[in-house]
């Protein structure tokens, strides 16, 4: 029997602590739960400073498992005493694995927040099966990467006034708990992605073509002023239309049309539209060497310019 509804893993983290404050905010009285990680000190720190937001003391309500994703058998442990957990420690890469299939060995339901597009093709293709004869769900991309986006579109279907065969998003993007930055964890997914760009392309070669309703939608260009948003945008690199292809292409196999969708980043000025393209042809450069990718991991702050920090 499962101590707890939900685990948040890697709650001292830079992600964890923020997903730790959420579900103690909603927590109350509902659903039990705990934090896990590998630092009993730095958990209980991030109960201490989630009681300061939400206005109680949550560490009288949340459980405190130390778990590291390097030890198999406290991955075990730790799944044994959840029924849902949430995974903050990437990259998924490199600690994704063994926490799904410490989930699937226990009957423990997955989420994530990866946005490693083609880390989440080669997870489903690795564990489906596997997933499903345990009855465990294994979700992926359920933060900025790609809930609004595949949520956005399956909302927007079932309340389109008509039959939709496309659908655009644009991501504008203000400051947030930690300013102008982003973290360096999503730098490294990043760089991974890009210098293991060819294996998505492989996998995706054998797929069945999309059977698509309408006319094929027409790709704005890679510099775009659309009148929808009256401002410069490019075309948004991150797993976005990934994941909504491949929901579509579950709505495909299962007998309804796919909706086409673009994706795409407001930028603003058409000079900084230009200094972003000059900065992801440096970077994409770096990727395509063992060395550069090395180097480029090891210094986020210096390649992106500050914009990537671990503060």
């Amino acid at each position: 029997m499962s101590q707890f509804d939900v685990v948040v893993f890697g709650a001292s983290g830079y992600t964890g602590q923020f997903v730790a404050e959420e579900v103690a905010r909603y927590a109350s009285g509902s659903l039990t739960w705990a934090v896990a990680g590998r630092n009993r000190a730095k958990l209980e720190a991030v109960l201490a400073e989630a009681s300061k937001h939400v206005g109680r003391d949550v560490a009288e309500e949340a459980g405190v498992i130390v778990a590291d994703v390097k030890d198999q058998t406290s991955l075990e442990h730790m799944c044994s005493m959840s029924k849902v957990l949430i995974s903050c420690v990437g990259p998924y890469r490199f600690f994704g694995a063994p926490v799904i299939e410490a989930c699937i060995a226990n009957n423990c339901h997955y989420v994530d927040i990866c946005g490693e597009t083609e880390i989440l093709e080669r997870f489903a293709e690795k564990y489906h099966a596997e997933a499903e004869k345990a009855g465990v769900h294994i979700i992926q991309t359920c933060g900025f990467d790609s809930i609004p986006a595949d949520l956005g579109m399956l909302y927007t279907i079932q309340n389109f006034p008509g039959v939709l065969t496309q659908a655009e998003s644009f991501h504008k993007i203000t400051n947030g708990p930690s300013g102008g930055t982003v973290h360096t964890g999503t730098w490294e997914s990043l760089i991974y992605s890009l210098a293991n760009d060819g294996e998505l392309r492989t996998k995706r070669s054998g797929l069945a073509p999309f059977q698509w309703l309408g006319p094929k939608m027409k790709k704005r260009g890679a510099i775009a002023k659309p009148k929808e948003t009256g401002s410069w945008c490019i075309p948004f690199m991150g797993s976005d239309v990934s994941v909504v292809r491949r929901s579509q292409r579950a709505r495909q196999e299962g007998g309804q049309h796919p909706v086409q969708y673009g994706c795409y980043f407001d930028v603003g000025s058409v000079l900084f539209c230009l200094t972003l393209y000059l900065w992801g042809v440096f970077i994409y450069l770096f990727t395509r060497t063992m060395w550069g990718v090395r180097f480029a991991a090891s210094h986020p702050r210096l390649l992106s310019l500050g914009v990537f920090s671990e503060e």
